[in-house]
């Protein structure tokens, strides 16, 4: 696709396979792109700045089922000006053709794919070990409701690029420790949150928490920070013998999806125990600890031990 589009777009085509299999899915783009497979995303917005049309290639493993597989691709142009376009190839692992493939740009009338998205209530823990390289799809999407034990409770939003905020929507709630009320729109020149609570500011923060009623504390991540979650998070005290032993890594709850209009946001979610919203940091990188042993410089180069203030002449 290419030539007159406006500066982002969404195709939509499926694709029909005889067989369950493993393909090689290939894009070359002159924009920013983001796939999707059967609602499960492959291609994260990618955008190659500077390459040249041949070199902008992406590659991603897709599992394709049986029957028509649907295709999302989300189509951003870059700022060079050009006007957004792709190409797009799938192919067997090895760079062959299909046999048996097929492709119809408009809904077909049987044997579609139905995405197995599974929705949980968050009564059931998953380890990051067990899903970290395919946790689209081996993680259940949230309901926030059910999960917080909090009757209406629910995901709101006011994206838009790059700019915007997420928020988890207590109704009745009034503004307080951990909470403020989600705002009713978003001025990118002029609305901010920087303070740890119920609302995230997309362009400034990479969490939110939320305060159930039974005590614990739902914690909402960007992908991009779980590692520093797992080994970093400062609990309270006997947060691990709360959860009969498990530790952070082993407590997520599921995901959420947040429609936007151009790239859907996805957040993890863990069930954790940080404390009452009262003590919560300002701050959401005081959350996190540094880790591992102290290593001191050499005495070669630096004394070994704290450093110590100048003392003026």
């Amino acid at each position: 696709m290419n030539g007159q589009l406006p500066p982002s777009f969404r195709a939509t085509n499926w694709v029909y396979v005889p067989s369950d299999q493993i393909a090689q899915f290939r894009i070359d783009s002159a924009c920013e792109v983001a796939v999707w497979v059967n609602e499960r995303r492959v291609v994260n917005g990618t955008f190659v700045a500077g390459a040249k049309r041949g070199e902008r290639s992406i590659f991603a493993g897709v599992a394709l089922e049986r029957g028509w597989n649907r295709f999302d691709v989300n189509c951003r142009a870059a700022g060079s000006g050009d006007p957004p376009s792709f190409a797009a190839w799938l192919l067997t692992t090895d760079g062959r053709p299909i046999p048996g493939l097929a492709q119809s740009h408009t809904l077909p009338e049987s044997h579609v794919v139905v995405a197995d998205w599974k929705v949980a209530d968050g009564s059931e823990h998953y380890r990051w070990d067990q899903v970290r390289y395919d946790w689209q799809r081996r993680l259940p999407v949230l309901d926030i409701g059910k999960a917080t034990q909090i009757a209406g409770a629910k995901i709101v939003a006011h994206l838009d690029a790059r700019d915007g905020c997420i928020a988890v929507e207590i109704p009745g709630r009034s503004d307080g420790a951990g909470y403020r009320k989600p705002p009713s729109g978003w001025n990118a020149e002029s609305d901010r949150d920087v303070t740890f609570n119920n609302v995230m500011d997309w362009r400034r923060e990479w969490c939110m928490g939320v305060p159930c009623d039974d005590g614990r504390q739902l914690l909402f991540a960007r992908p991009a920070a779980i590692e520093a979650i797992i080994h970093c998070l400062k609990e309270a005290d006997g947060a691990e013998n709360a959860f009969n032993g498990r530790v952070v890594a082993d407590r997520l709850l599921g995901r959420v999806v947040v429609p936007a209009p151009e790239f859907d946001r996805e957040l993890i979610v863990f069930d954790v125990q940080i404390g009452a919203p009262a003590t919560w940091p300002a701050d959401e990188e005081d959350l996190l600890t540094p880790f591992g042993p102290f290593i001191p410089n050499s005495i070669s180069i630096e004394p070994v031990g704290p450093p110590k203030p100048h003392v003026a002449d």
